[in-house]
This record gives structure tokens, sequence and C-alpha cells, in this order.
């Protein structure tokens, strides 16, 4: 090895030689190699010489200030290698290799018990090379070692601000945010990154929390506000249906806050409104709305929102408590009595419910004075009745009826009938019920049959004309009430788009007749099974419609089936049933009288006792219903002018 230096030594000699007396950048260069031959030979007055000749041609020569500190290092001066130190570092531009001896610099100080020192080389290289973690790796192992808690926080909180990813970063701060939080005097901190955290990933809702529990119980509802409101606007842009429920909750929570801590319900039914617009149908929060607009006198509007909470939870009798509140605190007579009459048919009325039942019930029926106009009907129709399928059994039902009573005829399987049955002289009771209710509810009245031998109080029966039947179960041990009840409810059938449900009690029955219609409107051939029952039928009914039926048929049959949305005979069906419900009760005007013979008939095919009884609940305090009553004449604020026909009020 000795040899080499040697050999070395005398090449860069004969090198220098060549240059002659030139001074030039090589010059200099040979200088430093033979000052590290020197140096590496042990000899450190000619090493140092020619490092000094070399920075004699070119001042900042990396390679003599380098060569200069090993020699300085090696005697152990730390004055002077600092100083070395510095002196190299002026002849390097930023970059790696600086960067690489600023480390070096802080890892030989702290392997020499210099932690200082170490710690003030990683400092310089943090803030020379800010986008690099190395050098903050370096200082939080001394932090951590140290136990330097304020440190510790600063440096992880940069090397946090260093992560590319945004969610990874908001994670980040989200940890470092939780560290500050269990650490005395550092609840500032915490706060302004848990922000941070949200503001790189809104999605982070753990640091939400934590940020509002923060605030929560230091009472800063004003900043909680500002947080809600930031993250509101941030989640109100986004369109996947997970921050959908985030946005929700934050429209929940910044209601809340306003309603509980900042006292302004105006505010608070902002809020709410928002989440309402995006979640209609949410129990808690329509009640929860009506509960604000009585504080904040509007009335109209708590009565909306109540409202609907009747038709989401029909039977909560909670709901009808606070719209009997409602009418009795705004002197809507009205409103409380047909709450009180819900709360009455569902559970144990308060003595004041009972006061406002017994002054305001009528005995009887209802003194109705007015005919219900043609229009009217749309009222006691629910929000999810088919219009469309309406069109199309009001224009197959004359024509599907007619021939069936031709095939029974033609196979002597008519059934007689006997006298007929006029309501203006009979003296059977359920005969002027229905005769009665026919006059109010505008319609004709059906020629009237009795039969003994008939458990079903009311029914249809095939005819050449529209015909009703009454039964033994309606002939003898009824109310005036009841029967005005039954009488509605089977009238209700009997209007011309829903004549064929009062006949045909089976899917399958109104289900061939529908498609005989489609194959005859459309031109289309039955497939299935019954393909050659519908193909016949549909001939029937084409030789029995007139020009005038054919062409509704096939207009609103075209209607029907080029919507996007699925027809659903069976769901028609329930929805005719809870219209002649609704109008039995709105003629009898009993609400008990009504559910009671819901339950005692039980079950149909198509809708269930309990679900007709719901939707009586929610109708009997409704708009609808109300309006109707005017309608009838029968209501406790009558006007002077009967319900405009185009108002019907729905709940938005």
């Amino acid at each position: 090895e000795h040899e080499d230096f040697d050999s070395a030594h005398s090449e860069f000699k004969k090198a220098l030689g060549k240059l002659g007396t030139a001074i030039s950048p090589t010059r200099a260069e040979l200088y430093v190699r033979i000052g590290d031959v020197n140096r590496r030979q042990g000899n450190v007055r000619l090493a140092l010489s020619n490092y000094e000749k070399a920075l004699g041609i070119v001042p900042q020569l990396s390679g003599a200030h380098a060569g200069v500190l090993e020699l300085l290092i090696a005697q152990g001066d730390w004055r002077a290698i600092q100083s070395g130190e510095d002196k190299l570092l002026g002849s390097l531009p930023s970059g790696e290799a600086r960067l690489g001896h600023l480390l070096a610099f802080g890892e030989r100080a702290l392997a020499h018990g210099r932690g200082e020192r170490a710690r003030a080389r990683y400092m310089q290289a943090r803030d020379e090379f800010s986008t690099d973690e190395r050098p903050l790796l370096r200082l939080l192992a001394i932090y951590e070692t140290e136990h330097a808690v304020a440190e510790l926080i600063e440096v992880r909180e940069r090397l946090a601000g260093l992560v590319e990813a945004p969610n990874a970063r908001a994670h980040a701060l989200s940890a470092l945010a939780q560290v500050c939080l269990e650490t005395e005097g550092y609840e500032e901190k915490a706060l302004k990154l848990f922000e941070r955290a949200l503001d790189c990933d809104p999605t982070l809702l753990n640091a939400l929390g934590a940020l509002a529990g923060l605030l929560a119980e230091n009472q800063e509802w004003a900043e909680l506000e500002r947080i809600y409101r930031k993250m509101c606007a941030a989640y109100v842009t986004r369109t996947e249906s997970s921050s959908r429920l985030v946005l929700l909750e934050l429209y929940r929570k910044l209601a809340l806050l306003f309603r509980d801590h900042l006292e302004d319900p105006e505010q608070a039914m902002a809020a709410l409104s928002e989440e309402l617009k995006l979640r209609p149908d949410d129990l808690s929060g329509r009640l929860m709305a009506a509960e604000l607009l009585v504080e904040l006198e509007n009335p109209a509007e708590a009565l909306v929102h109540l409202r609907r909470s009747t038709e989401l939870e029909p039977l909560r009798v909670e709901t009808y408590r606070q719209l009997y509140q409602l009418g009795t605190r705004f002197e809507e007579p009205e409103t409380a009595f047909l709450a009180a009459t819900v709360i009455q048919a569902l559970g144990t009325p308060l003595p004041a419910e009972l006061a406002t039942l017994e002054l305001r019930q009528t005995q009887g029926v209802p003194p109705h004075r007015r005919p219900l106009r043609k229009d009217a009907w749309s009222w006691l129709r629910d929000k999810k009745h088919d219009a469309l399928l309406d069109r199309v059994m009001c224009a197959l039902a004359p024509a599907v009826l007619s021939a069936r009573v031709s095939e029974l005829e033609a196979r002597g399987k008519l059934a007689p009938l006997s006298e007929a049955q006029d309501p203006k002289t009979s003296t059977a009771s359920v005969v002027r019920s229905i005769g009665w209710a026919s006059q109010y509810l505008g319609l004709k009245t059906p020629a009237i049959y009795l039969d003994e031998t008939l458990d079903s109080p009311l029914s249809a029966r095939l005819s050449k004309h529209q015909t009703m039947i009454v039964g033994k179960t309606a002939m003898r041990g009824r109310s005036v009430v009841e029967l005005a009840f039954l009488a509605g409810r089977h009238l209700a059938y009997r209007l011309p788009e829903h004549e064929l449900v009062a006949h045909m009690h089976t899917l399958d029955d109104l289900s061939v007749c529908f498609l005989a219609g489609i194959t005859l409107a459309l031109g289309t051939a039955p497939s299935g099974p019954h393909a050659n029952i519908i193909a016949g039928l549909a001939t029937e009914l084409g030789t029995r419609l007139t020009p005038e039926e054919l062409a509704e048929l096939q207009e609103s049959m075209a209607l029907l089936t080029a919507r996007t949305s699925r027809f659903d005979l069976a769901a028609w069906i329930a929805s005719v049933e809870r219209c002649a419900t609704r109008t039995g009760y709105a003629l009898s005007g009993d609400l008990a009288v009504a559910i009671k013979q819901l339950r005692c008939e039980g079950d149909s095919a198509f809708s269930t006792a309990d679900s007709r009884i719901a939707d009586l609940c929610s109708f009997a305090v409704s708009g609808s219903h109300m309006k109707l009553r005017q309608e009838l004449g029968s209501s406790l604020l009558e006007a002077t002018e009967r319900p405009r026909l185009t108002l019907q009020p729905a709940a938005p």
C-alpha cells in the first residue's frame, strides 16, 4: 500500500510538471490529489500545504475543504472541525451531496456524544431541504430519546405535511392530533390538527367526531358551527351514498347545535330543511321540524310536517297528540278534533282530548249538506294510486261485464233477482243508508236487492244493470253509522274505474281482462298458459267496445306500457281497497266504527286489515280529509265556498 501511495504521488507530480506554471482548475485538482496522498501517508504538514495551494487557485474547491476537514477530524479539534465543516458546506451547491454532508456531520457529532451539534446540523438540513424527510427522521430519533414533547409534535407535523396522498396525510395529522389531545397544554394544537386532517380528507369521520367532541366539551359553539358548515360545504358536492349519509348527519348536528346551544330555532329549521330535502321520509326529522315551527309560531308548516309524520308511522299515538296540541294552541278545532278521534281509536285519550270529542262528536252520521263533485274523488285516493290503470280499467269495464253477462245468460246461469228496493220508500235502514250515501257521494244509486241467504253485507252481482245485493248481516243489528260506512265503502267500488274489482275477486281474473285489453289495444298476440282465453276475450271485447271506447283504451294502454315505471295490478287493487275504506270512513265520520269493521273482516287477498287501519288513521288528519269534510258541508270550519279542487294538500 505504501508503494502505491509513492507511485501515485510520483504520477501526480509528473502531471503537475507537465502543466508548467499555468494556473488552472486542473492544477488545483492535482494539488488536492497530492494532498490526499500525503494525508493517507500521515504527513499532515505536506497535506495541509497542498490543500492550501489548491484553495489558493480555487477558493471554493470542495475536495480541498474536505481534505482539510479530514485532517481536523483526525486531530479531534471540534471547534476547528465545525469551521472546516462550514467551509466545506460553503463550497457545495444545494443538492444531494450537500444534504449528504449535513447528515454525515450530524451523525459524526452524535457518535461522539455531541448531541447539540448533531441537532444543529439536522435542523440546518431540515431548513435547507424542507421537502426531504431524512433530516426530520433523524431529529425525531433525538427528540424521542430526550422526551422533548414540543419538538416531537413539531417534527411529526412536518412529516405529516410531506405525505403526498391526501388520505394518508389526513390519517397522520389525525393521529398526531390525538396525541396532542392526550398531552396537557396541547388542546388548541389538537383542534388545529384535526381541522387540517379534515381539510385533507373530509371523509375522516373519526377526526370530525373528535374535533366536535372537543369543541362541545369546551362549549365553543360558534367554532363548532363553523366546522359543521365547513364540512357541509365539503360534502354537498359529493354524490356517493356514503357521503350523502354523512351530509345528512352534519345537517342534523347543525340543527341540534342551533336548537340546543345557540338558541336559534330559525337557523335550526334552515339546517333541518336541508336534511329533509335529501331525506324526506325521516320521521325524527319531521317531528323535530314540527317542534321548531311551533316555536317559530308557524303552525301551518308544522301541520304539514306532522301530517307527513303520520304517513311515515301511522300508528304512533304521540304524533296525533302533537297534532291535537297544535290545533288547540292555535285555535284550529278541526285539527284538534280529528287528532282526538285517532287518539281515541288507538289508545286511551287524555281528559282534554275526551272533552274535545264530547264537545265536537256528532250523534249518528255527520250532517252532510252537499254531494261530492266528481273531481273531489281524487282526495280519497292515496299517493300510490295508479291513475293510468284507472283509465285502462274504466275503458275495459263495460265491455268485460257485458261479455260476462251474455256468457252467463247463454248458459242459463244468470242469477234471478227479486224485487228491487226503492230507497225513498223502503223501511229497511240499510236501503235508506245506501240511497243517502249515493246522494252525498254524487253517484247514481245501483238497483238494490235483498238476499237473506248471503253473509256478505253488500256485494255486486253480474246483471244487465248495475246491481247491489244486501246480505243478511246488513239487514239487522247495524247502527246508522255502521251502515253509512258499509254503503260508502261499497259504492266506491262501483265507480266506473273500480267496477271490475267489485265483480272479480282474484288477481287471475283481473289479469286475464287486463291482458285481453293489451292484446286488443296494441295488436299483440298473447302468450302463456291462458293465451287462448285471453285471445278469445280480446276478440269478444272488440265486438262490444264502441269506437270511442276503443280509442280511449288504445290511448291509455299505450301511455301505460310506454312509461318507465312498471305497473302492478295487485298494488292497484290494494289502493282501490284503501280508497273504498276511506270513502266509508269519510261518509260515516266515525273512525272507531270503521276500524272495528276492518278488524272483524280481517285481511283481504291484497292488503291486511292492519295496513288499511293505519292508512285510515293517517288519512283522518290529512288535508285531503279536511277538504272532503268541507266539500260535504260537515266540517267544523265551514267555508262560504267549497275548497278548490286544484289545491289538494300534500306534504313535501
